[in-house]
């Protein structure tokens, strides 16, 4: 439950740097100004089971959750015909703190499982009505900072024994970092550290089972 409520606030927290980036992209015209983001649990994609048919093709399963976030283009097709999508990005959202090759890795991962088509909330498209280029694909890693609470604490007695007091939390060292690591390879640090997640969901956790 803690690790659920870590990777939710992590999300959540990464959605507003992930957008400023993005209108950054389009400004400088790396991305069309008419792509649109699908975030979180609306993403699906199949998982990989490892098996081929009698022609050679990878069988998929069935969809469960995908990457974290999407750029996703409509293109028009051919008369009576739905749009197909182009996807130009991928986010990959961490919370905790993982190297850069290990996230790459994953969203590589991701990009292999949209052979078997992509589902985004409702619709459902197959592989034949999705594309994408794997080298020019924005790849986006999103990981908390380094930082750490503050280990300090005080003792105050009260009428029925003494009750341990921490310091209320301060405000964030420093905003959101986004730095490009490579070509088409960005990297955002989030305001946030992995402790502060950290705390955050053990909080969340015992308000939620409290109710």
């Amino acid at each position: 439950m803690v690790n659920r409520f870590k990777a939710e606030l992590a999300e959540l927290l990464s959605l507003e740097p992930c957008v400023t980036l993005i209108r950054r992209l389009q400004q400088g015209g790396h991305l069309p100004s008419g792509m649109h983001l699908y975030w979180g649990d609306i993403v699906q994609q199949r998982r990989r089971t490892g098996k081929i048919d009698q022609d050679g093709k990878a069988l998929w399963g069935s969809f469960t959750k995908g990457a974290d976030g999407l750029f996703v283009e409509e293109m028009p097709r051919q008369q009576n015909k739905h749009n197909f999508l182009e996807i130009l990005g991928i986010v990959e959202v961490k919370s905790m703190i993982q190297s850069n090759g290990k996230v790459l890795d994953q969203i590589g991962r991701h990009i292999k499982r949209l052979d078997g088509g992509v589902k985004l909330g409702k619709v459902e498209r197959g592989r034949t009505d999705i594309r994408f280029n794997s080298s020019s694909l924005v790849r986006i890693i999103v990981v908390p900072s380094n930082w750490k609470l503050s280990r300090e604490w005080s003792s105050v007695r009260e009428e029925r024994g003494r009750t341990i007091v921490l310091p209320k939390t301060s405000e964030l060292p420093h905003e959101s970092q986004i730095v490009e690591l490579e070509p088409n390879i960005w990297k955002i640090t989030l305001s946030w550290s992995q402790e502060a997640l950290e705390q955050a969901a053990y909080e969340m956790t015992f308000w939620y089972m409290a109710q």
